[in-house]
């Protein structure tokens, strides 16, 4: 793991832990991380994380979900989302909705599932 990573955890878990009145160690266990150099497979990956709070029953329609970056990039509010940089990626707002619609679970793409 480098340098910087490291940093960025422990930076997280102090903070963390200072917001929650707490001590000792955040992260019990190594994770585990596929790096993102495919296209393709980056598009999945919002996708996948969009419709997570829906496939763990946290809400019934994941577009609702407040916590999600998907209202920001389709909507036309001030965001600190890169909305334009997720837009490119689709083509369009109309080809990223329905990109998420579809909600296409490609055979390929299960080997970067983590679960």
């Amino acid at each position: 793991m480098s340098i910087k990573y490291l940093e960025i955890f422990n930076s997280y878990t102090k903070s963390f832990n200072k917001a929650h009145e707490r001590a000792g160690r955040l992260f019990l266990y190594p994770f585990k991380r596929i790096s993102v150099e495919d296209e393709d497979y980056l598009k999945y990956l919002i996708n996948y994380i969009h419709r997570n709070p829906e496939h763990h029953g946290l809400t019934k329609s994941f577009w609702e979900w407040r916590y999600s970056s998907y209202q920001a990039i389709i909507s036309d509010k001030p965001t600190k989302v890169n909305r334009e940089l997720a837009l490119s990626l689709f083509g369009s707002k109309s080809e990223f909705i329905s990109f998420h619609k579809e909600n296409v679970t490609k055979p390929e793409m299960r080997s970067y599932l983590l679960e």
